[in-house]
Formats: C-alpha cells, sequence, structure tokens
C-alpha cells in the first residue's frame, strides 16, 4: 500500500439540536422578557426557561471535517481509535458559542474531549432568533471522530 493510499482522512459526523422551547409550547418558568433569557446557574439557559422562534443552527457543516482533522488526537489517530464527543453549549447572538458554557454530556473517551470543545468553540452558527432579534440560546453538538482510509 501506498503512503499516498495509507493516509487516513478525519471525518465527522455532527447534529445540532435546539434545547430551546418555541413560543408555542407552555413554559415551566415564567416567561422571560422578550429577547431574554434567565440564566440558571453556572453561566448556562435552561431550556425550559428560553422563548424563541428559531433554534441555533450550523452555518456553515463543511467547516466540521477540516477543524477535527486539526486537533484529531494524534495518539488516537496512530491507533486507530474513533469516538466521540455529545456537548451543549450556548449560542450567543452573532452566532459564536459563548465562552464558559460548552459542557461534556458524554464522551467515548476523555482522550476526546477537549479537541471536541476546541471544536465545538469555533463552529459558525446562526444564532436563535425572537421576532426580528438574535438571541442566546441553549444547544447541542456531536463531533465525532471517525477515521477512515483515502
Amino acid at each position: 500500500m501506498s503512503n499516498a493510499s495509507a493516509r487516513i482522512l478525519p471525518l465527522v459526523v455532527l447534529s445540532v439540536l435546539a434545547l430551546a422551547v418555541p413560543r408555542a409550547h407552555a413554559q415551566t418558568a415564567p416567561p422571560a422578557p422578550a429577547g431574554t433569557a434567565r440564566a440558571s446557574g453556572d453561566d448556562e439557559l435552561a431550556p425550559d426557561e428560553v422563548e424563541i422562534d428559531a433554534p441555533p443552527a450550523m452555518l456553515h457543516p463543511e467547516v466540521m471535517p477540516r477543524l477535527v482533522a486539526q486537533v484529531y488526537p494524534n495518539e488516537m489517530r496512530r491507533n486507530g481509535i474513533e469516538g466521540s464527543v455529545t456537548l451543549s453549549m450556548i449560542v450567543e447572538p452573532g452566532g459564536y458559542v459563548r465562552q464558559g458554557s460548552v459542557r461534556v454530556l458524554g464522551a467515548s473517551d476523555p482522550r476526546f474531549v477537549q479537541a471536541a470543545r476546541w471544536v465545538a468553540l469555533r463552529v459558525p452558527f446562526r444564532a436563535a432568533t425572537l421576532g426580528d432579534r438574535e438571541v442566546a440560546a441553549p444547544t447541542r453538538l456531536s463531533v465525532a471522530f471517525v477515521l477512515r482510509d483515502l
């Protein structure tokens, strides 16, 4: 097998799931003023305390494989180890992920967590909206570290 055909390309499988409750649904807490959300502890927005019309969404999913390729842990790549990390985070108006809001919900191997956090902070998002305003809202991101021969 030649060196060119032995190269490994990391792929990413991702999903962005909105955690915010659409305005049409009942809320368990009193509604926050339009365009705002109440913080619930440690720099997090609780899903049932956020009013939105449209959830956060990734703008350019095609950048994910490049981001993952930059940080795929060398030890894991060399040993052919694949895995995934599921994160929760808050997407701010402007589409950036709030520093300090990235939380690990699950990881197949803890050695992928640091790389997945790095990816999450660089993924371009469209912010959640309430009316014609962008608002902060929680979302989830699954980052898969998958090796595939070229």
